[in-house]
């Protein structure tokens, strides 16, 4: 194979990278959005647990954000909403916007370097500390 041809290859992984870690904070949002209702240690049970995460992993990105900013501090928050924005960026416009630079090695160096890893890392970065930072208060409250 040709650099061309490893470098897209390497944009397609890196975008695949990126978008995957979008969803693992959203699953990790999920989750802590269907324990952080609990009001007491008493009321949780296997069906209520069941029957949050259902209702929580129904909830897009945005909207599971949405529902669970109260849980979180305002610098978080503010994370939260950039993740929100970068994860619809890639969803909804990267392709349609970035395409042409798909035809030049540095074109793809940029998307490659630039755009997809700093996106993950962003993805990556805030599902580590939102979880950690609510699981820590969740569980002093118990």
């Amino acid at each position: 194979m040709d650099e061309q041809s490893e470098l897209i290859k390497e944009m397609f992984a890196r975008f695949g990278t990126a978008y995957y870690e979008s969803e693992v904070l959203h699953r990790g949002l999920c989750n802590i959005y269907a324990l952080a209702t609990f009001d007491k240690p008493e009321s949780v049970t296997r069906p209520r647990i069941d029957e949050k995460l259902t209702y929580s992993y129904s909830l897009t990105l945005g909207q599971v954000i949405k529902e669970s900013k109260h849980l979180f501090s305002a610098e978080i928050q503010v994370q939260l909403d950039l993740a929100l924005s970068k994860r619809n960026y890639l969803a909804h416009h990267f392709w349609f916007e970035k395409n042409h630079l798909m035809f030049e090695k540095q074109g793809l160096l940029q998307l490659i370097t630039l755009q997809l890893l700093k996106m993950k890392n962003i993805f990556i970065l805030l599902a580590v500390f939102s979880v950690k930072k609510v699981m820590r208060k969740i569980l002093s409250a118990t």
